[in-house]
């Protein structure tokens, strides 16, 4: 089964890990999370990912 059909909209799948900082303040701000095996670590991740645009943004 394909993701799309699983929850039924439109899906484009990225590992932000290390991605760019305004893909990954983008992705952490719009985005939806599918899968969270460790919400504390995204948690985390996601404030970190905050933390370093809002002190590099142009």
């Amino acid at each position: 089964m394909k993701l799309e059909t699983f929850v039924n909209m439109k899906t484009d799948i990225h590992i932000i890990n290390n991605a760019p900082l305004p893909f990954r303040f983008s992705v952490v701000t719009n985005g939806k999370c599918v899968l969270d095996n460790e919400p504390e670590l995204r948690e985390k991740f996601e404030l970190l990912s905050r933390v370093e645009y809002f002190d590099f943004r142009p």
